[in-house]
């Protein structure tokens, strides 16, 4: 019995030898590149505020007094929204105003300023570890308000569109920050004043950072 076990076991020395070879010769399969496993999670609702700045390309059509100049300055506010995450893909809808300081003057007019700006935006947006990038578009509400030298003034609060992308990073499970860059069309809207009418518009770039608070 004792001969049989020694013969068996002396018999499966090679043998296993060469299997312990032929796994060594096996290629390793390197690990993926790419988690398939999002690392955060984006989902929820958020709240948060952005600073930074915003330039507007005033227009007029040509004919009645009208802007035409180029204007900047600062660009403050807050945004909300909600982001639903489906796999790397994150869908969401936000809402956002901001403070601006937007203005063109001319001999003729006194003044022609956008003093705030707000929108409704949705969001489409893909995760690649902590970082979201997205493209953004919806409708924009600007605030202008115009005067001429000598006459009278008016205000209104003109709807445009909006569009624009950006790339947020999650710090912790619910603190993000972002740099997001939008454009803005403020159609050309009439104002029927003395001394008028005024007739402008603008296309207006804003460049903000912001920070986000996600409720999960």
């Amino acid at each position: 019995m004792l001969k049989t076990l020694f013969a068996c076991a002396f018999l499966a020395v090679p043998v296993l030898g060469l299997t312990s070879a032929e796994s060594a010769e096996l290629p390793l399969k390197a690990p993926p590149m790419l988690s398939p496993v999002p690392a955060v999670n984006w989902t929820g609702f958020y709240v948060g505020g952005h600073l930074g700045g915003a330039w507007g390309y005033f227009r007029n059509n040509g004919t009645n007094i009208g802007p035409s100049d180029v204007g900047g300055g600062f660009a403050g506010g807050g945004q909300g929204g909600f982001n639903y995450q489906m796999g790397r893909v994150v869908l969401g809808v936000e809402g956002d105003i901001s403070a601006i300081d937007i203005h063109a003057d001319t001999a003729t007019i006194g003044d022609f300023k956008e003093k705030w700006t707000s929108s409704i935006r949705g969001r489409l947006g893909y995760t690649v570890e902590d970082y979201l990038a997205y493209l953004t578009a919806g409708a924009a509400f600007t605030h202008v308000t115009t005067s001429v030298t000598g006459g009278g003034s008016g205000s209104a609060t003109v709807a445009g569109f909006t569009g624009g992308f950006g790339v947020e990073k999650m710090f912790t499970p619910n603190w993000s920050a972002r740099v997001e860059a939008l454009y803005a069309n403020v159609p050309l809207h009439t104002f029927n004043i003395t001394g008028g009418p005024v007739i402008g518009g603008s296309h207006n770039y804003i460049v903000r950072v912001g920070v986000n608070y996600l409720f999960h």
